[in-house]
């Protein structure tokens, strides 16, 4: 019983301040001026861009990001320690902001809380739950990954052809600090050619038919558990004691959470998309499960544990006009 209460405590230390619930008594940062509307539908076969951005230390953007998502930006949290309706995941939202001049990453995400209060009337609460994750483990034969060497190149970033045949493909392009989270939106770090320590990996995911395929060069396995967290529906945590950069592809079965119709892009500070994966193939693809311990000699083993998480009470499916 000790041990879940300490456990419970560090990760009650690790939330930020709760601006949206009401609680603080004192006053929240906000911006100086924000607009927020519902994200236009996007077109087959047409590019987007989608999720959170400062392009400058002013300016503050999300694109056709799910509300769920702006929740999680806003507490700073990963996906799995949200709770909130069903519609959250599916209603998306444009938001423009202008950031107070000196304000620090921190109240930038307690201003984004306050605008979530604001405009859509949210409230949440913390509590504790006990949740299922997933621990990422070197399977019995060992890992199946070619690491990364001094002198390997990046894929290049070239624009993708004007057309994707065959329809329904879902493809997106992250590249993205070795280190970092995969943030939709890009991240800075060189596009192609040789990579240098703190540079930028990428990953290329595509869906085709029900089959998703995703290669993956120069990343670390803390940062492809986090990418794999959205295929499994639950959180994942890098247990594998491997440290190095790798280069990987994988097949599976696509989950509900591969995407839709389209395709899904974002770009690097190139500002060049790379190209959709080529077809996935006719085969019958293996669970994410299956293909992890198969394709690259890892494990995904379930877990309980008790967890801090944000539960999101009452939201407003439409923001208050501008």
């Amino acid at each position: 019983m000790k041990t879940r209460i300490v456990t419970a405590a560090l990760l009650a230390a690790s939330l930020p301040a709760f601006a949206a619930s009401g609680q603080d008594a004192v006053a929240a940062p906000e911006f100086d001026v924000a607009s927020v509307k519902p994200s236009p539908p996007p077109q087959s076969g047409t590019m987007f861009m989608t999720g959170c951005r400062m392009p400058d230390p002013g300016r503050f953007e999300c694109q056709n990001t799910p509300f769920r998502m702006l929740v999680v930006r806003a507490f700073g949290l990963d996906d799995f320690r949200v709770s909130a309706p069903e519609w959250t995941t599916s209603e998306k939202f444009d938001i423009a902001a202008k950031v107070p001049a000196g304000s620090s990453p921190d109240q930038v995400n307690l201003m984004l809380q306050k605008l979530l209060a604001d405009r859509f009337g949210m409230v949440a609460h913390r509590e504790t739950k006990d949740l299922q994750v997933y621990l990422l483990t070197v399977g019995k034969n060992g890992p199946k990954l070619t690491e990364w060497k001094d002198g390997d190149t990046l894929p290049a970033m070239t624009p993708p052809p004007a057309a994707i045949p065959g329809g329904n493909v879902a493809g997106s392009v992250m590249p993205m600090q070795a280190e970092r989270r995969v943030v939709m939106g890009g991240s800075s770090g060189p596009a192609a050619g040789a990579a240098t320590p703190g540079s930028a990996g990428s990953v290329r995911f595509s869906t085709r038919g029900g089959v998703s395929t995703m290669e993956v060069n120069r990343m670390k396995l803390s940062t492809v558990a986090r990418m794999l967290e959205s295929h499994v529906g639950h959180h994942i945590v890098d247990e594998t004691g491997l440290t190095g950069f790798y280069n990987f592809s994988l097949r599976f079965a696509a989950g509900e959470s591969a995407g839709s119709a389209g395709v899904i892009v974002t770009r690097g500070s190139s500002g060049e998309p790379l190209p959709p994966l080529a077809d996935a193939g006719s085969e019958p693809a293996p669970s994410i499960f299956s293909a992890v311990q198969n394709q690259l000699g890892l494990k995904l083993e379930a877990k309980r544990v008790l967890t801090e998480v944000v539960v999101v009470d009452k939201a407003e499916r439409v923001p208050s006009a501008n």
